[in-house]
């Protein structure tokens, strides 16, 4: 399979719950017109890709909740990204590519919604910006 032309950046776990399949609905502040091959880019290095098939929303945080087994997050994090701003549901398809270091990754990180939000609460290692 080609290479994507096309990348998008997120953070771990959710990259590999992306490639895994188990995260369908990557949340954004915007919509975008695009469909097709997406990579997922996390730590700086392509680790999968999936198909980007749709967007749906404007979604109010309230709205996302309903749905939180499809993009895993919890409410404090959609608060604190919407900022009282709609936001927008991209619905990711699972291509079957896996990344070398998927199972590693996933053992490593928290893999519930709660824990990843716990992760990415988390302030910054000494010396990296963010």
């Amino acid at each position: 399979m080609e290479r994507p032309k096309l990348g998008l950046i997120v953070r771990e776990p959710y990259a590999s719950l992306i490639v895994d399949g188990r995260k369908v609905w990557e949340i954004r502040r915007r919509k975008t017109r695009h469909r097709g091959p997406l990579g997922i880019v996390s730590g700086g290095r392509l680790i999968g890709q999936a198909d980007l098939v749709g967007v749906e929303g404007p979604f109010s945080v309230e709205e996302l909740l309903a749905h939180q087994e499809k993009h895993l997050a919890e409410e404090a994090f959609l608060r604190a990204y919407a900022k009282d701003e709609p936001l927008y549901a991209w619905y990711l398809a699972r291509t079957g590519l896996d990344h070398p270091g998927r199972h590693e990754i996933l053992a490593t990180y928290p893999t519930s919604a709660e824990g990843a939000v716990a992760r990415c609460l988390e302030p910054p290692p000494d010396g990296v910006r963010v």
